[in-house]
């Protein structure tokens, strides 16, 4: 798949959802993606896995808690997630990563966790950390600290 085509798969499902009910865009994301997928971006949504940080310039980034991992999202493009890598990326199997899509619906809905007004170097901090250990305790920290 082309990010072309990623990209219009990911407006598709959030032209879909900004009309229908959270309920029944699963249910057109299921059929989109299959059931494994379509169950996987279920229980992202459900247990809030995905997060929104607006550092202090006014930049707006996006995180996937993983069940072993945080990945980065840029919304439509990018998924920092292996599977992304290789099966959208490299083998060109798959259109996205259910991440991508689990985003796209949860900012259509308001089902995400959000973080603001944090310092730069936190949100720079956050990303290091993910890239050298694919967890960042910076976003954790800031996550428990909103509660």
């Amino acid at each position: 798949m082309s990010v072309k085509e990623t990209f219009s798969l990911l407006s598709t499902i959030e032209e879909y959802a900004m009309t229908h009910s959270l309920i029944d865009t699963l249910r057109y994301v299921e059929k989109i993606l299959g059931e494994h997928r379509g169950v996987r971006v279920k229980e992202a949504i459900f247990e809030n896995r995905v997060v929104k940080v607006e550092a202090k310039d006014g930049s707006i980034h996006w995180f996937f808690l993983g069940k072993t991992g945080t990945y980065i999202v840029i919304p439509k493009t990018f998924c920092s997630c292996v599977d992304f890598e290789i099966n959208v990326v490299e083998r060109k199997k798959i259109p996205t990563c259910y991440h991508l899509v689990a985003q796209v619906v949860a900012e259509v809905y308001d089902k995400y966790r959000h973080v603001s007004d944090l310092p730069v170097d936190e949100v720079l901090r956050i990303y290091d950390e993910i890239e050298k250990r694919q967890l960042s305790a910076t976003l954790h920290k800031y996550l428990l600290l909103r509660r």
